[in-house]
This record gives C-alpha cells, structure tokens and sequence, in this order.
C-alpha cells in the first residue's frame, strides 16, 4: 500500500483506504446502536465499495467484541467472589 507524508513528516494511508475504514466504522457502529442491518444499511455498505465478506467480517467483529466483553465481566466477576470468600481482594485469581 502506497502512503504519502502527513504534516509531522509521518506517513497516512491513501484516501481510498481511509473512506473504505470510515464506512467500516459506521457500519460497526449501527450494528451497536441498532443491533440490526436493514437492506438500506447493506446497499449503502455495498454502494461505498464493501464486499458482502468484509460486512461479514465487520458484523462478526462486533459479536466477538461484545461477547468477548461479556465473558471478561462474568470471569471478572467470578474471581472476585472466589476471592472474597477467601478473604482476598479481588483483582488478580490466585
């Protein structure tokens, strides 16, 4: 992937590739706040250059996101109350 120099002398990814995250991103984050895709939510995905497998993969990485902070939650909790029976304190599993 070709870059071009930012301002700081840094590098930035091309622009095509910042749209394509963009759409990515508002994608992830109407699977989050509306917890569903409409046909208007696909063609739009579809109509800015997504594959039906990188909307796949964007859907899949929410539920992986989310239920990975689910079970960090429950294990969290679990380990605390192991702990406190045994007069521990609860932030590491002995």
């Amino acid at each position: 992937m070709k870059t071009s120099v930012g301002l700081k002398g840094g590098t930035r990814p091309p622009k095509a590739a910042v749209r394509k995250t963009d759409v990515i991103l508002k994608l992830a984050r109407t699977v989050i706040v509306r917890r569903k895709l409409g046909d208007a939510d696909l063609n739009e995905a579809r109509d800015s250059g997504l594959t039906d497998n990188e909307i796949a993969e964007t859907v899949v990485s929410v539920m992986l996101n989310i239920f990975s902070n689910y079970a960090n939650e429950v294990s969290q909790l679990t380990v605390t109350r192991h702990a406190e029976e045994r007069g521990q304190s609860g932030d590491a599993p002995t």
